[in-house]
């Protein structure tokens, strides 16, 4: 030890000398460490943000019924079964089983009637591009196989999507951020582990839903007769808009067989003018 003023000086002046290095070590590494932290917040976050999207991404059926309540009758230009008709990969992305009816003039201002007061009317009606171009209406019979699987698909993307972010997490902590492409390969397989849970669930959920939902036919209310193309029928239930506004029937809830027609598909508006000049809906049911 120095026992004099210059010894204690020469002392001191290499204390900078010594510290220097050492300082400049630890914030180097207090910097990297920042950097890393904050750049894996931001990739954290945005890889929650973007499992959100996915889950909300998820495609989900129309279940509710339409709000009008009516009837229409005419002949069966086409049936389908939708997700009713067989063990469909992704049962939730299907469709509810519907007959495409080509209805009577009588009918064709239901078609362009408003919902409501409040609503306005539909933009136009679907025609058969075919013959006199007649117009037609899709109508819907609620399938509780289709509901069901659309909300298995989504309660099981979203709790795959939670497992996926915890797994995630898991992955990326015991990957660690030391470096940018370290952190881009981490955020690559965990974007990768969470998408597979999401997916995985989402499968999971909408086959347990649609395994619990009953299957429905096309079929006459009162003595079970499956519907076919060329059947003159009558159909009551309620009536809601589709996606390009137009007049579709959501869901049917009585279906009547009237006979069958002798011409084949596609048909013009003219046979069940001509041929269903009775059918089952209520005279105050009728556009005047």
């Amino acid at each position: 030890m120095p026992t004099n003023p210059i010894g204690w000086a020469v002392a001191f002046s290499a204390i900078p000398i010594v510290l220097t290095p050492i300082i400049a070590t630890f914030a180097d590494e207090i910097s990297q460490t920042i950097v890393g932290l904050s750049g894996g917040l931001a990739g954290g976050a945005a890889f929650i943000g973007g499992i959100i999207v996915l889950i909300a991404l998820v495609p989900t059926a129309t279940c509710e019924a339409g709000t009008m309540k009516g009837c229409i009758a005419g002949v069966v230009n086409a049936v389908d079964p939708g997700v009713d008709g067989g063990d469909a990969a992704l049962p939730w992305m299907e469709s509810h089983p519907s007959v495409q009816l080509v209805c009577k003039s009588s009918y064709w201002p239901f078609l362009m009637e408003a919902e409501t007061e409040q609503t306005n009317p539909p933009a136009g009606a679907w025609c058969i591009e075919t013959g006199r171009h007649s117009p037609y209406i899709v109508c819907y019979y609620y399938s509780e196989v289709l509901c069901n699987a659309s909300k298995g698909a989504l309660a099981g993307a979203a709790i795959g999507g939670v497992a996926g972010v915890l797994v995630a997490i898991a992955v990326v902590a015991a990957i660690a951020c030391s470096s940018v492409i370290g952190c881009l390969f981490a955020l690559l397989l965990a974007a990768l582990i969470g998408a597979a849970f999401v997916f995985g669930g989402m499968m999971a959920g909408g086959h347990a839903g649609a395994a619990a939902g009953t299957d429905i036919e096309v079929e006459d209310s009162e003595d079970g007769v499956n519907v076919q193309v060329g059947d003159y029928v009558t159909l009551k239930g309620k009536f809601g808009y589709g996606q390009q506004t137009e007049r579709i029937g959501l869901f049917i809830e009585e279906t009547a067989i009237h006979g069958r027609s002798t011409e084949s598909a596609p048909f013009s508006f003219t046979d069940p003018d001509s041929n269903l000049t009775d059918d089952d809906c209520p005279v105050s049911d009728v556009p005047m």
